[in-house]
């Protein structure tokens, strides 16, 4: 290698290395400086917060990546058009930039994911879905789900299945009636007891959210999974 080329590539690795370091947030794909700051501000301000509420350190490092267009989010998503962004495996997948600032979405649709990042480090990957969901929305304050004339109190299971929709008011009533699950089960037992109930789910034990859920008049809504 020649010597501009290793001068070239020592100076990109240092500054790879010292984003990473200060922020644990490597943000790919088109995110000019001063959005870039913006973008750093709030998943930082995100993570504090949700670190005193949940009672934990959150060290994972984050990789935020903002799509081309529509067509390269659904490619790596799979999501419908009008989700913000999806959480997986350490990586926060977002619309392009501009459509989400169009939208006035982005600083709700990062803390949403960032929400399912902390999350995800507490329960696990294998979390039931309806309880991710349901404390996302409202760790995100995200008014315009939480807003929506929620569906009927029903099982988590078929409000799962109401989150892959194609009809977008059935997905965000589907939200919203998660939402009122979750925000039942804080109200009722608090972020203490719902922390100790998450990483005994990381564990595979769910006898903590039983608990919980009977305390709350939910459990005829909850069904172990396959093998629980």
């Amino acid at each position: 290698m020649r010597p501009a080329a290793q001068f070239c590539f020592v100076l990109f690795l240092f500054r790879f290395l010292l984003l990473a370091s200060d922020h644990t947030t490597i943000i790919e794909g088109e995110c000019p400086e001063p959005e870039r700051e913006t973008v750093i501000r709030i998943v930082e301000a995100q993570e504090e917060l949700l670190a005193k509420t949940l009672q934990t350190e959150f060290g994972i490092p984050l990789r935020i990546v903002f799509c081309r267009d529509l067509a390269d989010f659904r490619n790596r998503t799979g999501a419908r058009i009008w989700h913000g962004g999806q959480y997986s495996h350490g990586i926060i997948t977002l619309q392009r930039l501009t459509v989400l600032q169009e939208q006035g979405i982005l600083e709700t649709t990062l803390r949403h994911e960032v929400a399912h990042a902390m999350l995800e480090s507490l329960a696990g990957p294998k979390a039931p879905r309806w309880l991710m969901e349901g404390l996302a929305v409202i760790l995100s304050e995200d008014l315009s789900l939480m807003a929506a004339d929620a569906s009927q109190a029903c099982s988590f299971s078929r409000l799962e299945e109401e989150l892959h929709s194609s009809d977008r008011g059935r997905v965000q009533a589907a939200y919203s009636r998660l939402a009122i699950n979750a925000r039942n089960l804080v109200d009722h037992c608090g972020w203490l007891r719902l922390h100790q109930a998450l990483s005994a789910l990381h564990r595979g034990v769910d006898t903590p959210l039983q608990t919980m859920l009977g305390e709350c008049g939910m459990l005829e809504f909850y069904s172990r999974p396959p093998g629980g």
